[in-house]
């Protein structure tokens, strides 16, 4: 029974993933002008904040957008650099943020995927071969776990960012009311990408 509700959440998530995504192409496209570009406002916060040292540079796809804590650089696609919408200064801000206050027990991550690859996922696949309670209820524990951890260090953490970002926007005035308001219901609807795609990133390790 354990396998078969998660490849059934799982499902789930993909199913949820894919309107999600549709819904983020079309806030890429029909989000409201700004006053600002999101690498503009991005290179404000960061020289605000004493970063200078964080580099911003731009690449060709569209949705690479995070922030490099090995590298120091910020890279932005095609969709936040020099775009000056609601979309591109909620993704320029929120990588900003990064930038300031990156939490770097995030490589624990490394760990996680190896044990989701060599561990979980092997056991996963031999608990639709064998009905053997032993074999599910780890499965079922590894699953529980996994899920547990990443929301700690993914998930949390990224609402944290959201969070962080909207009260710099705020507190400084970069940004109109309108453009704040805005900005909440993006960062609401990232809120909920980040929940929805987590148990479809365990079985895909990613």
């Amino acid at each position: 029974m354990t396998p078969y509700v998660i490849i059934f959440i799982t499902i789930l998530s993909f199913l949820l993933n894919l309107l999600a995504a549709q819904k983020c192409s079309n806030l890429i496209t029909q989000t409201r002008k700004s006053n600002m570009s999101g690498d503009e406002l991005a290179k404000w916060i960061l020289i605000k904040n004493k970063k200078r040292h964080i580099k911003i540079v731009q690449t060709e796809i569209i949705g690479e957008n995070l922030y490099d804590p090995l590298l120091k650089v910020i890279q932005f696609g095609p969709d936040v650099y020099g775009k000056k919408t609601i979309y591109s200064i909620a993704v320029g801000s929120h990588e900003a943020c990064h930038a300031l206050r990156f939490q770097y027990f995030r490589f624990l991550f490394i760990p996680i995927s190896v044990i989701a690859k060599y561990i979980f996922i092997p056991l996963l696949l031999g608990s639709l071969l064998f009905n053997l309670p032993v074999l599910h209820g780890t499965v079922l524990i590894l699953y529980v776990g996994l899920i547990l951890i990443k929301l700690q260090i993914e998930v949390y953490d990224e609402i944290k960012i959201n969070q962080l970002s909207i009260r710099l926007l705020s507190q400084n005035k970069l940004i109109t009311d309108t453009e704040l308001l805005e900005t909440k219901k993006l960062y609401r609807f990232f809120n909920y990408t980040y929940f929805v795609s987590l148990p479809l990133k365990i079985v895909l390790n990613r």
